[in-house]
């Protein structure tokens, strides 16, 4: 008996004790399976938690986090493949979710980068010139980026900026009327006008304040649009004063050339053979002198004065916000252009008459001109020095006539009848242009005033320039003298 136990008992164990040890090795395997499966889901999951507070999209993660469950829920019959996981594959499709989730995060970095990048070129070509200072800074924040979200940041803030900056200048163009040269329209025009009349001025205490001002501008363009939209106002008001206090007397007779004749003796001689008694002025814009011969005498100024009627019309035109009206057009050209006395009556009268003329030749400087009373304006009186003070005011920038408003007048003087075109023009050649306005009156037998203002522009020169003559025996006489006398200017001032 007791052998047979023995016996049974040696053979169970024969059988049991393999049992036992494949047992004991399957279930190692199987553990150290399991836990490769459990430390690589979780690491996936904590990877892709990370990813998406980063900036990973999770709408793409969503399809990784499907396979891995796929993976992890499947099953041999009833026994769960993560047991075998090394053996059956799963251990590779684990390893290939970690370089997919590798991809997803390279190729999420580098679109949000190419993102930040180009909203980073599109703001600097917006912002021109203004980036300049926050360049490098912009550049070193794209550098630091680690993550989608902050290069996403870097996006919205910079979109952000461009639209309030475009925003900003859009309100700027508005309220200024527009862009000139990269400058609010408004300002820009007026320091430009401002700048034109200080040219060469002398240092006078109006001109200093006005040249300071001028300085400040150039600073203000400087800055931001932002800054600029806000300042506007008040330096448009701070330009306008300048422009206002520096009255256009102060700075249209400066550097008048001393001595009673600067044209030379030949000039001179050429008087003395003359009945003419003539009076010259000149403004030379390329030295920035007034040149004058006998500047204080007056003269009738006969149609001359057309020039100032129009001037002052446009005047008026500017400061109502209302163009001329088609019946001021209509006149404004014959009386121009063929010294039309009917047309020149209407707008005399619709000026204001002598009242009105008074009030605008005085408001620019012309303090030697008294308008003809009673309609008789061709019998208005002036001298050389304010006629070249008219002619300013439409051959150069100033405060009065605005640049529409100098070439309307500019053109219809360029464009008189044949029949006019002598005096101030002779001499001018090949394409030189030159606008004017003649005009000749008899005041009493054998006395005739016969004048002549333009502007002459080409061949080297660029002055305006007014002749005015008296005790002519004739029409023909005065045409002769103010001929002449044009012409050795022309000769005198190439």
């Amino acid at each position: 008996m007791q052998r047979k136990g023995v016996r049974r008992l040696v053979l169970s164990l024969a059988i049991v004790l393999p049992l036992l040890g494949v047992s004991g090795i399957l279930s190692i395997v199987v553990r150290h399976s399991q836990q490769r499966v459990v430390t690589s889901t979780r690491k996936l999951r904590k990877t892709w938690k990370r990813d998406e507070e980063a900036g990973v999209p999770g709408q793409e993660l969503l399809p990784l986090q499907q396979n891995l469950k796929k993976l992890t829920s499947r099953r041999l019959g009833f026994i769960p493949a993560t047991w075998f996981a090394t053996y059956d594959g799963t251990t590779g499709s684990l390893q290939n979710l970690r370089g997919q989730t590798s991809t997803l995060w390279t190729k999420t970095m580098k679109s949000t980068k190419q993102q930040a990048e180009t909203a980073l070129k599109a703001l600097e070509k917006t912002m021109g010139s203004f980036s300049a200072t926050e360049h490098q800074a912009r550049l070193q924040a794209l550098k630091q980026a680690t993550t989608p979200n902050a290069y996403r940041q870097l996006t919205q803030a910079w979109k952000q900026k461009k639209q309030s900056w475009t925003a900003t200048v859009a309100k700027l163009k508005h309220v200024s009327g527009g862009y000139s040269d990269g400058h609010p329209s408004d300002v820009f025009k007026e320091v430009k006008t401002l700048t034109s009349m200080l040219k060469s001025a002398p240092n006078t205490k109006k001109v200093k304040s006005a040249r300071v001002t001028v300085t400040d501008i150039k600073k203000y363009f400087a800055q931001s649009p932002q800054v600029q939209l806000k300042e506007h106002a008040e330096v448009l008001k701070q330009l306008k004063n300048a422009i206002h206090n520096v009255h256009v007397a102060d700075v249209m007779r400066y550097q008048e050339e001393a001595g009673a004749n600067p044209f030379g003796k030949p000039f001179t001689n050429y008087l003395r053979t003359r009945q003419s008694q003539v009076s010259v002025a000149i403004f030379n814009a390329k030295t920035g002198k007034t040149l004058t011969y006998h500047p204080s005498q007056r003269y009738d100024t006969a149609s001359i004065v057309k020039a100032t009627i129009m001037a002052d019309l446009l005047y008026q035109s500017q400061k109502n916000h209302k163009p001329l009206s088609k019946e001021e057009q209509s006149l404004m050209t014959p009386m121009i252009e063929v010294s039309s006395n009917q047309a020149a009556s209407k707008l005399w009268n619709t000026a204001g008459a002598a009242r009105g003329i008074g009030q605008f030749v005085h408001s620019v400087g012309m303090n030697h001109t008294t308008p003809g009373q009673n309609g008789y304006w061709g019998l208005t009186t002036t001298t050389a020095l304010d006629e070249v003070d008219l002619m300013k005011l439409f051959a150069f920038p100033n405060h009065v006539l605005d640049y529409t408003s100098r070439q309307y007048g500019l053109s219809l003087m360029r464009h008189v009848v044949g029949w006019e075109d002598w005096g101030v023009s002779t001499g001018a050649k090949g394409k030189v242009v030159v606008a004017l306005k003649n005009g000749w009156v008899p005041t009493a037998k054998s006395h005739w005033h016969v004048n002549s203002i333009g502007f002459i522009d080409g061949d080297g020169r660029d002055y305006v320039i007014a002749v005015m003559s008296e005790e002519n025996p004739s029409e023909q006489y005065g045409i002769q003298t103010v001929d002449k006398v044009s012409q050795m200017i022309w000769e005198a001032m190439g």
